[in-house]
């Protein structure tokens, strides 16, 4: 069994990452369809549409992509178009942060039993099956500060890597973006 998993977080570890979980979390998403709106959010969408004042307590930019996507799902007679687009981009980014973590655990040398448990803890996490397909926009935080804190071990851990190039220090101003 740990050969079978090494050639699973081989060279196509991203690939079986993203295709494993999204057939674990299918169910969650064809039980939510188009996505489940829950308070906070309809909060965030009314902040958007001036209905309430303006609080630090709903991320401003998450808000404002529900709000517009909103406004846009009404204009063009598509009312689910709000839930459906934003749980796609949360489902996606979920899925590319957990295999860049396990890629990163991968990189730093963990053997493919750990792997093979992160992933499975990921997959089976209520909260990220469940957040991925319900709009909270502490999934976003969730997310953000996963991706942060691989940044701040390519930081801490290998320099060399991290300042080769952009890519690192792009992703840790996304990751604190992200949790504006």
């Amino acid at each position: 069994s740990n050969e079978w998993l090494s050639q699973f977080f081989g060279d196509h570890l991203y690939r079986n990452c993203i295709i494993t979980t999204t057939l674990c979390w299918l169910p969650q998403y064809i039980i939510r369809f188009p996505g489940v709106i829950p308070y906070d959010v309809w909060q965030s969408i009314a902040m958007h549409l001036g209905y309430t004042e303006i609080t630090t307590q709903h991320p401003l930019i998450w808000g404002a992509m529900v709000g517009y996507l909103t406004e846009l799902g009404v204009k063009i007679g598509i009312n689910w178009l709000a839930p459906l687009s934003i749980c796609l981009i949360q489902h996606i980014l979920g899925l590319l942060i957990v295999a860049y973590t396990i890629s990163t655990l991968k990189k730093f040398g963990f053997n493919s039993s750990i792997l093979g448990g992160v992933l499975t803890f990921f997959i089976i996490l209520p909260p990220m099956s469940l957040y991925a397909s319900t709009l909270y926009n502490d999934y976003f935080y969730c997310l953000s500060i996963m991706l942060l804190t691989i940044e701040l071990v390519y930081y801490l851990y290998d320099r060399d890597t991290y300042f080769s190039g952009y890519r690192h220090m792009i992703l840790t101003a996304l990751a604190v973006f992200g949790t504006v």
